[in-house]
């Protein structure tokens, strides 16, 4: 208390929302991106800020197939991204199949891995 000032930004620059309006902050201090593209890849951080001090967090989104399942603290549904970097998908369908990308970064620089998910039905 009292509720921060939520800023966010991109690769060291400050969103701005009127510049880029596919970027907007909603109410709760979440980043909305609409119509993610590739050149929306990057490091986001957040930065919270109030009388009481400042905090802040950050994520790197790789937007490689348009497709992001989770990435920080942004995720689909059924998608969750664990604390040890594995993607957990239930309730998983067949329709899930298909390669996974993992992106890793820090200051040292970004990694990557593939692998293929093959998902098995249950016959009736």
């Amino acid at each position: 208390m009292p509720q921060p000032d939520i800023v966010w930004y991109k690769d060291a620059m400050p969103i701005s929302p009127v510049k880029i309006p596919r970027y907007k902050v909603l109410v709760g201090g979440s980043l909305q991106i609409n119509g993610l593209l590739p050149d929306d890849t990057g490091m986001f951080q957040c930065f919270a800020r109030n009388l009481a001090g400042e905090i802040q967090t950050n994520t790197y989104l790789a937007v490689t197939s348009e497709r992001v399942l989770a990435s920080g603290s942004v995720q689909l549904p059924r998608f969750t991204l664990l604390e040890s970097g594995s993607l957990l998908i239930s309730p998983s369908h067949l329709s899930d199949a298909g390669t996974y990308t993992c992106m890793a970064s820090n200051s040292r620089g970004i990694d990557e891995a593939s692998a293929d998910l093959l998902v098995w039905g249950k016959l009736k």
